[in-house]
């Protein structure tokens, strides 16, 4: 080159040229769990590299070197990337091809182990590892045990596992470039391993077991089950033994431990067998052989018992026993009387029952010694008596009669009472003990005679006036001499002794009542009857010999007032059997009343009579005298004729009635709405003052002596006057001139009368039922009077008069209209109208134009009146209370004075 201001021409320079670098070649990645080394080929030219990984998801990685490799530890784990390599030369750079490459899975996550304590198997399972093909999980257990396993899922079974230990297990995800990082550790334990058990140690006094075995690996406790037929007991413990109580007896038991560890149950151990010991035995019954006094003993078979010894122990002490290898047993040679305690126990291989539940065994009672027999003669009932004999509960005495019959008494003492034995006969008596179960034999005989028979069919013989009687009787059964006796209720009697069939008795009172007994005697006793057709009270026979039973004392006789039924009563006759009321009056009428008391009821007495009263005794063969006759008065008979007569203007009641025999004082009784009222008289006629007004009553009369109230007479009804109607109101009517007259109802009112009574005597009458009525006709501007009255069916009310009431005024008549043609005027004339006060005139024109005129005079002018127009003209009349009637209507046209009829209006007022 030619510097400036230089002219010397220079020799050419050489200049060199390099050009692009070469492409590299052979990319590579040598890929690890945590890192990929990027590899190539060194490019000539190449003065530095820059590498670019692209990952599928748009990541981009650089990486810049100076020599053919490079390192990167970002990239994602299990991804797909694509890497080119940028040579950069001095001047340019050049791009390679790209190379794809994966990197090394992601470490599994999520490592969960799973134990299946019946067969020890882990199951290893995890969550997917992105970019792996396979999976190698490894098991290091504390000892420095291994076991593996490869998977091509995300789980894995380890099978080899020692019991009761504990593993790390990890899990390496592989692909065919790599393999990623072992997932983290995590620790599980294998199931314990089983337990190996101990011959079983039973306790017989309880049934219970001790269970013992070896320490097994990985348990934390123990559980142990005892499993039965029907039951399973179960006991828990961290200890290598345990005890099982309350084992049902005469079981087979299969015996059991399992080892548990914190994660879950081993297998069981080998079983072994244990034996309870064997059960109480039950239902121990027993039969006595009541003749031999043996006894045969069977119970049910207790599980478990392999021999039997049955237990009789007396209270004495004394043993027997029965050894067997069945359920039955017989043992001889019990002591009569004597009671035994039963038991059974049975034997095992090892234990022996608890005995059974005693049962008490009673042996045949003993016979009863030392029998005897009496006979009470006063109860005659026999007592049969003995010595008591062990094992005896309860005797039965046996009386056997000549024909064979028998008769038993039960009792638990030591006598026995028959009070069923027929009279005199000889019976023969047996005892038998009985025990719980048996009876004794029977013991031997005795004989005994009954109480005699007591006579029968017993007569007394006697005439009344006598000293004497003759009794006799019947033979009796067993009697072999006879006593008869009469006694009097003062203490007299006599007796007579024979051994015939009767005798006679002397010294018998008149006058008195007497009982008679016959006593026959026996070998030991004798007994006593008294004769049953006589017998008065049911305590002993009576009767009365000689003269008559005594006059009845103390006769007194009371009426009952409401049914004149007397009741007669007296004192108790000596020697009476039964007695006559006889009552009577002086006219011969006649009542009885035959009784055997002291009391009678003598029924159909007349009212109002009296009568005389009196009693007589009889007995059996006499009439007593009759008592003193006493006076008996019946009630009065109920009033008749009764009759009420009304006082209308009083409003009194007057009851009469026909007056009666024996009777002192009347009673009259009114029933009312508000309750009832009664007058008391000693005439035959009472008066009721001040009874309300319209009111019903029921009127009666009852009649009273010394003794009684007689009964109530028939009712009859009565009435009081009506009520005097109140509230009456008037109204008029003008245009028919009729006046209504209303008022309130009045309490008894059937009918109403009203009137209006004029000045100088003129009377309009009308009559309704109803509260309400219309007097019709009645003369217009007159004054009245308003009258009303009530009525019914016996009276009529008090009048009532209220105000004066002026009637319609009369209708102004006459009426002329004078309206001359050359004024607006028109003037109304009319004749004065009989109780008119004032008037009204109205003018009203065919176009509706009203002129109204008030006067009190007779005439009236209209002004403003239109011409040409027609007007009707009306007048009305007013009186003091307003009744108003208008007079006849007339028109006129204003004009030419022309004036026709019209139609009458006609208004009413009520004053």
């Amino acid at each position: 080159m030619n510097q400036p201001g230089s002219s010397r021409q220079q020799r050419p320079k050489t200049v060199s040229l390099e050009t692009s670098p070469c492409s590299p070649l052979n990319l590579q990645a040598h890929i690890t769990s945590d890192l990929v080394a990027l590899v190539w080929g060194a490019a000539q030219g190449a003065v530095n590299y820059t590498v670019e990984v692209a990952g599928t998801n748009g990541d981009i990685y650089i990486c810049h070197s100076s020599n053919s490799s490079c390192e990167t530890q970002d990239l994602i784990c299990g991804s797909l990337y694509s890497m080119s390599v940028t040579v950069i030369g001095p001047y340019c750079s050049k791009v390679s091809g790209s190379y794809g490459f994966q990197t090394a899975p992601c470490s599994p996550q999520n490592v969960v182990t799973q134990l299946d304590c019946t067969s020890n198997i882990v199951t290893v399972s995890w969550n997917i590892s992105s970019g792996a093909d396979s999976y190698y999980s490894e098991a290091i257990g504390t000892n420095g045990e291994t076991s593996t396993c490869n998977a091509t899922n995300t789980s894995c079974d380890f099978t080899d596992l020692k019991c009761g230990a504990l593993y790390l297990v990890t899990v390496t995800a592989n692909n065919e470039a790599s393999s990623s990082k072992p997932s983290s550790p995590v620790e599980f334990a294998t199931a314990p391993c089983v337990p190996v058990q101990e011959v079983p140690n039973l306790i017989c006094y309880n049934n219970s077991a001790t269970l013992s075995w070896s320490q097994t690996s990985g348990a934390v406790r123990y559980v142990a089950n005892v499993t039965g037929p029907q039951d399973i007991y179960s006991c828990q413990t961290e200890d290598t033994t345990c005890v099982i109580n309350q084992l049902k007896c005469g079981q087979t038991y299969s015996v059991r431990v399992t080892a548990i560890s914190k994660q879950c149950s081993g297998l069981p151990s080998a079983p072994l067998t244990l034996t309870s010991g064997p059960c109480q035995p039950q239902n121990v019954v027993y039969n006595v052989n009541c003749i031999n006094n043996s006894t045969l003993l069977t119970w049910a078979k207790a599980p478990g018992a392999l021999r039997y010894i049955s237990s009789l122990v007396s209270v004495g002490q004394e043993r027997f026993q029965c050894r067997s290898t069945d359920t039955v047993c017989e043992i001889t040679g019990l002591e009569c009387g004597w009671s035994y305690n039963v038991t059974v126990t049975a034997f095992g291989s090892e234990c022996q029952s608890a005995p059974s539940s005693p049962a008490e065994l009673y042996a045949v009672p003993c016979v009863p010694t030392e029998l005897q027999a009496k006979v009470d003669c006063k109860s005659d009932f026999a007592m049969v008596s003995w010595i008591t004999v062990s094992g005896a509960e309860n005797y039965t005495a046996v009386i056997t009669g000549p024909q064979m019959e028998q008769y038993y008494c039960s009792t638990v003492n030591s006598s026995c009472s028959f009070t069923q034995l027929s009279c005199g006969l000889l019976y023969k008596a047996t005892i038998v003990a009985a025990g719980k179960i048996c009876s004794s034999t029977v013991s031997s005989a005795i004989t005994f005679h009954t109480v005699p028979c007591v006579t029968s069919n017993i007569d007394l013989q006697y005439d009344c006036g006598a000293d004497h009687a003759v009794v006799s009787w019947d033979a009796a059964r067993g009697g072999l001499n006879y006593t008869a006796s009469v006694s009097a209720q003062n203490g007299d009697g006599g007796s007579c002794s024979t051994a015939d069939t009767k005798c006679t008795v002397s010294n018998i009172q008149c006058g008195q009542v007497y009982s008679v007994t016959v006593d026959s005697i026996g070998t030991e006793c004798s007994s006593s009857a008294t004769s049953p057709q006589l017998t008065h009270t049911g305590i002993s026979s009576l009767f009365r010999p000689g003269e008559g039973p005594c006059v009845p004392q103390n006769v007194s006789a009371v009426t009952d007032c409401q049914t004149n039924v007397a009741s007669v009563s007296w004192g108790s006759a000596p020697g009476s059997i039964n007695y006559t009321a006889l009552v009577t009056t002086s006219d011969g009428e006649v009542h009885t009343c035959d009784t055997t008391s002291t009391d009678c009821n003598v029924t159909g007495l007349s009212c109002g009579v009296t009568y005389t009263v009196s009693v007589t005794a009889y007995n059996d063969r006499c009439q007593g005298e009759s008592s003193p006759g006493v006076d008996l008065i019946t009630a009065p008979c109920a009033p008749d004729h009764v009759h009420v007569e009304t006082d209308c203007a009083t409003n009194a009641l007057d009851i009469t009635w026909k007056q009666n025999n024996r009777s002192d004082i009347f009673t009259s009784f009114l029933t009312t709405p508000s309750g009832n009222m009664t007058c008391s008289s000693d005439q035959a006629h009472c008066t009721f003052y001040n009874l309300p007004c319209g009111s019903e009553f029921v009127a009666s009369v009852s009649a009273a002596n010394i003794r009684c109230s007689g009964p109530i007479s028939k009712y009859v009804k009565a009435q009081t006057a009506p009520c005097i109607p109140m509230k009456v109101n008037t109204a008029l009517d003008c245009i028919s001139n009729s006046a209504l007259i209303s008022w309130s109802n009045s309490r008894g009112a059937l009918n109403y009368v009203s009137s209006l009574n004029g000045s100088v005597g003129e009377r309009y009458n009308c009559s309704s039922p109803a509260t309400s009525c219309w007097i019709r006709s009645v003369p217009c501007g007159g004054l009245y009077t308003v009258v009303m009255m009530a009525q019914n069916d016996i009276c009529s009310s008090v009048e009532n008069s209220v105000a004066v009431l002026e009637t319609c005024p009369c209708a102004p008549q006459n009426m002329s209209i004078f309206s001359p043609c050359n004024t607006n005027e028109a003037l109304l004339q009319w004749v004065a109208a009989p109780g008119a006060v004032r008037y009204t005139a109205s003018v009203i024109s065919s176009e509706g134009r009203n002129y109204i005129c008030n006067t009190t005079n007779t005439t009236c002018t209209i002004g403003g009146l239109q011409c040409g127009e027609t007007y009707n003209v009306t007048v009305t009349v007013f009186n003091d209370f307003m009744a108003n009637v208008s007079l006849e209507g007339k028109t006129f046209t204003k004009g030419n004075n022309k004036i026709r009829k019209c139609i009458a209006v006609v208004l009413i007022f009520m004053a």
